[in-house]
């Protein structure tokens, strides 16, 4: 019996457009528009909006982040928000052929579905209300060409803010506005396993100030057939992929309009959950829609009223094969809420700048059904519940160069107890080019209705009894600027989880969750950026780690070493951009303490502007051809390892007009 999440075939987001043509041409917040057109020409110019909900200096914010740009995105030939994540300091993705996840700093569990990292798109959350689960793959709500930039807040600092999820981190995706499109563009693209791609956009910004884009993208990949020893046979036309994605925004004045939508299916070439092997039945269908109208407005020279209402739904079917002469399994979830949230930033005092709001979610529905086509169902749960918090926040100047950070956040959770969280930062200016932080932050993950109440007989119990996760983190920031265009930064860093959950074994074989273990991470991660002559750019960094629990057992999927690298120079005077990326992950444990090797990847995209209207580019993933492995999951058995892709290309054009 299978133990994963799955839901039902999507409905187009007809029903959007329709709304969306009833309801005035509104408007992103000052902060958001501000934000999206920030120079991101270096790091050390970077202003960021997902630290502290609104736009400040990168080297004041009292946390540590990362921030790629769009120029990065297409130089590197970035095709999904997993490529994008890959490049950042201490993130690393496993992939199980199916869906991919998020590890940080030492701590990526296969199978959470990202519930540990919170997602937002412009500032809108977009993990889903099930398994609080995000998709960064494909199955991304954005398609990347629309992203301007993105913003990655490590640590639970920004829980404060964000509320549930925001366990490792935030995750913000900025997307381009309209006046930055200017006009319509096509962009095509073609690779080997059978890829096709296609993007239509149109973006402007009219006399008026009203600010409009709109896009529609396809991919199409028919994928390998995928030879697994552990099955004795080949996997035929089980790794194909499609994705559909519309996107819109309006914004005029102090009101903004967002919708999104997307819809992937995805075959399961692997077997998980025990199913059969080589079945063509087997796949995933993953939906997921918004839509978000924003309120801002400036009260003063340094004040502005900040607020958001919007609606949002996540459909999800898989088909699993557990008989070849049987009907599907098919498991069902369906996820309906809504919420609003409103914030205020401003200076109370000489000194003080504060910022102040809340947040609310109404679960309207969720549902997890399961069962056999055409029979009873094992599983029917219907549930509705909310959740709210509020925050406040202090920025103070104690004295010339020395600011003071502190802040808390009470949240109560659709499931558990309310939670406060409390955040510190002191930032010391320590000499004209070196700033110096002391943080701490906290965080909790209540439980998702999936843990609490998936149920389906003799394969997986309940436990409704399951208690929230916790984490503090402490981490110790250095930051120096180099040469006027360079920064080099070293961050030591320190989690201690408590209540980690995950499968227990019964006597039966049956699997429920519990909390198990207790965990500690202790770290190093040494970052260093600077601009290059004619519009270049390198980029290194280093996370080294050491992640046990209280036992003294090294965890699943936790590489001791990352190392990164990227640099994107001119060639020559040939008109080329050549963007160079070596990704090294250190080796890790499955889940049966059997170690994977550590990888190398090597990446190699040439990319040209032929003339101010026509974009060209060519990408090579895994240069040399190295065989690569992911660590596999309880649920991949009797893989111990995901195979990965060996040498693979891309090329892509586009036109503007």
């Amino acid at each position: 019996m299978d133990l994963t999440r799955h839901r039902p075939k999507l409905r187009v987001v007809t029903g959007m457009l329709f709304l969306l043509a009833a309801i005035p041409a509104a408007a992103r917040s000052l902060s958001d528009e501000e934000a999206i057109q920030l120079s991101l020409s270096e790091l050390l110019e970077v202003e960021v909006y997902s630290t502290d909900r609104y736009v400040r200096d990168l080297s004041w914010a009292a946390s540590s982040a990362s921030v790629i740009s769009a120029e990065d995105i297409r130089r590197y030939g970035y095709r999904s928000l997993t490529d994008i994540l890959k490049s950042l300091p201490g993130l690393y993705v496993t992939y199980d052929r199916n869906y991919s996840y998020l590890g940080s700093r030492g701590f990526g569990v296969v199978g959470d579905w990202n519930s540990r990292i919170l997602f937002l798109v412009d500032g809108q959350r977009v993990n889903e209300n099930v398994y609080d689960g995000a998709y960064i793959g494909n199955d991304f709500i954005v398609d990347v060409g629309l992203i301007d930039r993105v913003e990655y807040v490590a640590g639970p600092a920004a829980a404060m803010l964000y509320g549930n999820n925001a366990f490792f981190g935030v995750v913000n995706v900025i997307t381009r506005t309209g006046q930055q499109t200017d006009g319509a563009e096509l962009v095509g693209g073609v690779g080997n396993a059978g890829s096709r791609y296609a993007r239509a956009a149109y973006g402007r910004r009219y006399d008026t100030g009203l600010d409009i884009l709109l896009s529609a993208s396809r991919l199409h990949t028919d994928g390998r057939d995928l030879t697994m020893p552990e099955f004795d046979g080949v996997a035929h036309n089980l790794d194909y992929e499609r994705a559909d994605r519309i996107f819109g925004k309006f914004s005029q004045g102090e009101f903004s309009l967002e919708f999104a939508g997307n819809e992937r299916t995805k075959g399961i070439p692997n077997a998980s959950y025990d199913q059969v092997f080589d079945d063509q039945r087997s796949r995933t269908v993953d939906e997921q829609r918004f839509l978000s109208l924003n309120y801002n407005r400036t009260l003063g020279k340094d004040s502005a009223l900040g607020s958001r209402v919007y609606y949002a739904e996540y459909d999800y079917v898989g088909d699993y094969i557990y008989d070849p002469g049987s009907a599907d399994y098919r498991d069902t979830v369906v996820g309906r809420w809504w919420g609003a949230e409103v914030k205020f930033v401003g200076a109370a005092s000489k000194g003080h700048k504060l910022l102040v709001g809340g947040d609310f979610q109404r679960n309207v529905e969720i549902r997890q059904k399961s069962g056999y086509v055409g029979q009873a169902s094992d599983l029917d749960d219907k549930r509705s519940s909310q959740a709210w918090g509020i925050y406040l926040h202090d920025e103070m100047d104690l004295a010339q160069g020395l600011k003071l950070d502190l802040g808390g956040r009470y949240d109560h959770p659709a499931n558990g107890d309310g939670e406060f969280l409390p955040r510190l930062g002191l930032i010391r200016q320590w000499q004209a080019e070196t700033r110096v932080k002391l943080l701490y932050g906290e965080a909790f993950r209540p439980p998702n209705a999936y843990e609490l109440y998936y149920d389906v007989g003799d394969g997986y119990a309940p436990n409704p009894d399951l208690k929230p996760e916790r984490i503090k983190s402490m981490e110790l920031v250095l930051e120096h600027r180099v040469g006027g265009n360079g920064l080099l930064m070293a961050t030591l860093f320190r989690n201690d989880i408590k209540g980690l959950i995950d499968y227990l074994t019964l006597a039966d074989d049956t699997y429920r969750l519990e909390n198990l273990h207790d965990v500690r991470t202790i770290g190093l991660e040494l970052r260093y950026e600077r601009e290059l002559a004619a519009g270049g750019k390198v980029s290194a960094s280093y996370t080294g780690q050491h992640t046990r629990d209280l036992d003294g057992n090294l965890v699943q999927n936790s590489p001791r070493h990352l190392a990164k690298l990227n640099w994107r120079q001119p060639v020559f005077e040939t008109g080329l951009q050549a963007g160079l990326e070596l990704q090294y992950i250190g080796s890790r444990l499955n889940y049966a303490a059997d170690r994977v090797d550590s990888t190398l990847l090597t990446n190699l995209t040439l990319s040209s502007t032929l003339h101010k209207q026509f974009d060209l580019s060519l990408t090579v993933n895994n240069l040399f051809n190295r065989h690569l492995a992911d660590p596999a999951a309880i649920f991949n058995d009797p893989l111990g390892r995901i195979r990965l892709d060996g040498r693979t290309w891309y090329l892509q054009a586009g036109y503007r007009f």
